[in-house]
């Protein structure tokens, strides 16, 4: 039954390529200006592309098209993308691998820059890794510049104590090139670097400098669902097996046990909602008791009370069929801690002698993977979890594992 279930997940992962390419309405601009309405495969990009796939038509040949071949692509209502050569600081944001160097280390580069903000002010977005830069031209600017803002490390002399502080220039280019007229200069000391605080100094300075000829616009952003909360409740099969300190093994029967629980699930803000955070607290337990004829002068009888809850941490990615069908594959590691006094007790006996032994059960780590399917609200899932020892004690061993199905309903998505 395991090897089943996990040939069933990697062949929906096999399919990823398959079920994932999604085509949208749209167009790209050429080099020589001329506009080609198209369908862009639109993968909600974290990170700004270097290239993007397209077909003329919905069900045309895939081409692609790179930096050196267009100026311009937009997805319908969802974003638009300009190339520009222009310089921009490459320096890492990466705590190890900060600089001391206060001034930006800038790479002049073609790149895709996001648009944020359309008007008399353009504001621009890079996007690569942990690294954001924003970028602006205004009035007849042609080449965007970058706002600078540096994190980089110094050392106070005394001391010799190293500690980061911050570059930032941004606050002045916006106060010399993005200022209202009758903006102070310290209203720009509070502006943060941030995407919200950019979109909204840009507009605000857009609204004030207004023309007949020019319409400030901001871009369209994509609503992302933001986290789901669910119950859940399951059926899983569970066996247990003791190893005792003369190296004999005890195999208790198969047992079906309910397993409860919430899930918290994160989306991740890029992908399209395809990949989120899992965290899911559950409570189960085992009741097993198994006696066994060890040889023609004694018995064994064992006995493992578990009572436990989990808390797994993991990694979820869907495969959206449509509104309202999706597929997905989990990945998890859980750490496991037993309540209600929960043990193993091994009783040795003959007719005319007998003892005991009791130990506690320990908390245990383990991982597990799920394929499950999702019909709005409510779903199914198959899940495997993994061996583990919930027993560390050197006179005597317990494994457990399991595997099961567990329904779903979410309660409330934001």
């Amino acid at each position: 039954m395991k090897n089943k279930f996990l040939l069933l997940l990697f062949t929906f992962l096999s399919l990823h390529s398959f079920a994932q390419i999604r085509y949208q309405k749209g167009y790209f601009i050429d080099n020589e200006g001329k506009k080609i309405d198209c369908f862009i495969r639109n993968v909600d990009w974290k990170d700004n592309p270097k290239y993007f796939d397209y077909k003329l038509t919905e069900n045309g040949e895939k081409q692609t098209a790179r930096t050196t071949t267009v100026k311009e692509f937009s997805v319908e209502n969802e974003s638009i993308y300009k190339c520009f050569i222009t310089e921009w600081d490459v320096s890492s944001n990466t705590v190890n691998d900060i600089s001391d160097e206060r001034q930006p280390y800038m790479k002049k580069d073609t790149i895709f820059l996001r648009q944020l903000v359309e008007g008399k002010a353009n504001l621009y977005l890079f996007e690569k890794g942990d690294m954001k830069r924003y970028f602006f031209t205004v009035d007849s600017m042609v080449t965007p510049q970058q706002l600078i803002y540096k994190r980089y490390k110094t050392t106070n002399k005394s001391s010799g104590r190293s500690y980061i502080v911050k570059n930032t220039s941004y606050i002045a280019q916006l106060q010399q090139f993005i200022r209202c007229k009758d903006a102070p200069i310290t209203s720009f000391s509070n502006i943060k670097y941030t995407k919200n605080d950019m979109i909204k100094t840009f507009d605000k300075y857009n609204q004030c400098s207004d023309t007949s000829k020019i319409k400030p616009t901001i871009m369209p952003t994509v609503a992302r669902k933001v986290m789901d909360v669910s119950v859940k409740a399951g059926l899983y099969q569970s066996t247990a097996q003791i190893i005792d300190n003369t190296a004999s093994v005890t195999d208790f029967d198969k047992q079906v046990a309910s397993r409860l629980g919430f899930e918290f699930q994160y989306y991740l803000p890029f992908n399209k909602n395809k990949w989120a955070i899992i965290v899911e607290p559950t409570y189960s337990h085992f009741t097993g008791e198994k006696t066994t004829k060890k040889d023609n002068y004694y018995y064994q009888n064992s006995k493992l009370k578990y009572q436990f809850l989990s808390f797994a941490l993991g990694v979820r990615h869907h495969f959206f069929i449509n509104k309202n069908n999706t597929i997905f594959v989990n990945g998890f590691w859980i750490w496991n801690k037993p309540i209600n006094n929960s043990n193993a007790k091994i009783v040795y006996s003959n007719n005319s002698y007998g003892y005991q032994t009791t130990t506690p059960l320990n908390n245990s780590n383990n991982i597990a993977i799920g394929l499950g399917y999702r019909y709005k609200r409510a779903s199914i899932e198959g899940r495997y979890l993994a061996s583990r020892d919930i027993i560390k004690d050197s006179g005597i061993a317990v494994q457990y594992k399991s595997m099961g199905v567990t329904l779903g309903y979410t309660l409330f998505s934001k």
